[in-house]
């Protein structure tokens, strides 16, 4: 990504590189094989890996903010997989219920 910089010394070369960058960055072919299964907002995505040796992973896209794309991890620190992630995530929610007011 060019340096903001760049774009007060040179707007045409910053435009340029700019290009360059999201067409690397943006419209790679990372996610092929893949399938958004989860908006967390402001384009951020979950992403389940349906092909290769990854399926059934979960990956964890930040690629609107600059983020790039990983594997998505449980709070143990091991990869995510689709059923692993969601126990995790039903018990937070049966967490939150247990403290909501009855």
């Amino acid at each position: 990504m060019p340096s903001d910089d760049l774009a007060d010394q040179d707007q045409i070369e910053y435009d340029r590189r700019m290009e360059n960058f999201a067409d690397a960055y943006l419209r790679s072919d990372r996610l092929r094989g893949a399938i958004p299964i989860c908006h967390q907002g402001c384009a951020l995505r979950i992403w389940l890996v349906v092909t290769g040796e990854a399926a059934g992973h979960l990956w964890d896209d930040r690629l609107s903010e600059y983020g790039g794309i990983r594997p998505l991890m449980l709070r143990s620190g091991s990869p995510a997989t689709f059923g692993t992630w969601y126990i995790e995530w039903l018990k937070d929610c049966l967490r939150v219920g247990e403290n909501a007011p009855h």
